[in-house]
């Protein structure tokens, strides 16, 4: 934290709506919700179970860096309640999320025609087989075909991938995830040139 880093509030509506934008799809998982507001509560040093609870909910002000770091540590500690591990100690979940809260984290956003692509593929029955792009821009009605080129479905390719319903294989090779398996946790290390 710098001292430059802008002090903003982080309230239980807040909370709320973390919750619901990350939470797994399906039925809401109890444990994994007590799991993220347990984490919340001790990353923000909000442990009185009465000020948490109180009738009109709570706000604290924090310095924006804790902030990101608490939510980061409350989505972890229900991923790891998700994959079954309970037992990580609250403060190896604060390190972990100090280091994912250091990071450019962003979800990813499709566009109409991403989804559209994915769609088509399912639908050529294309789920679960190594496909390239030009496998892939053949699945394509014609009249889609002459308005999009190869090198633009690599790059749709490279999207569906990075939103979790595809998985690159290796240099213009991609499986597409059979719907309900896709990852809707991704995360992608990148160098940079120096």
């Amino acid at each position: 934290m710098t001292d430059n880093d802008p002090i903003i509030p982080l309230d239980n509506f807040d909370a709320d709506a973390l919750w619901d934008a990350w939470a797994p799809p399906g039925d809401e998982d109890i444990l994994a919700r007590a799991a993220f507001e347990r984490a919340l509560r001790f990353a923000i040093d909000l442990e009185d179970e009465g000020l948490y609870f109180r009738p009109g909910g709570w706000v604290v002000n924090l310095p924006a860096t804790a902030a990101r770091i608490a939510c980061a540590a409350a989505v972890l500690a229900a991923s790891f309640q998700l994959a079954g591990l309970e037992g990580v100690d609250s403060e190896v979940v604060i390190a972990a999320a100090g280091l994912v809260a250091s990071m450019d984290v962003r979800p990813v956003r499709l566009s109409r025609q991403e989804r559209r692509l994915a769609d088509r593929l399912r639908a050529a029955g294309l789920e679960g087989q190594t496909i390239s792009a030009g496998r892939a821009h053949r699945a394509l009605p014609k009249s889609a075909r002459r308005e999009v080129s190869r090198d633009e479905v690599a790059d749709a390719l490279d999207r569906l991938a990075a939103a979790g319903l595809a998985d690159q294989e290796g240099e213009n090779q991609w499986v597409l995830r059979a719907k309900g398996s896709e990852a809707w946790i991704r995360l992608r290390l990148t160098g940079w040139e120096q």
